[in-house]
């Protein structure tokens, strides 16, 4: 039985540990992404108007929603939020 309990809680351990290692994995892809668009943006320069190769390049996702803000996800999952009102 004491046995039994010794390998439960080293599988218990071993279990977190996996958890934690791959949560560092998907931090250092973030921090890639995030190198990747700040290259990106400092290569591109100042834009003076909307450039569409840029925003497909930054822009994940869009998403509106019913309180009237829109939300932008970067590559990096940096996420931007705007409220918007209707146009007339």
């Amino acid at each position: 039985m004491e046995r039994m309990n010794e390998i439960a809680s080293k599988t218990a351990k071993l279990k977190k540990d996996k958890k934690y290692l791959l949560g560092n994995d998907e931090c250092e892809q973030i921090r890639k992404q995030t190198e990747i668009l700040s290259n990106y943006i400092t290569a591109t320069g100042p834009i003076g108007e909307f450039d569409k190769k840029t925003f497909k390049k930054t822009v994940k996702r869009i998403t509106v929603s019913r309180n009237k803000e829109i939300t932008f996800e970067l590559i990096n999952s940096l996420k931007l939020k705007f409220e918007y009102s209707e146009v007339e």
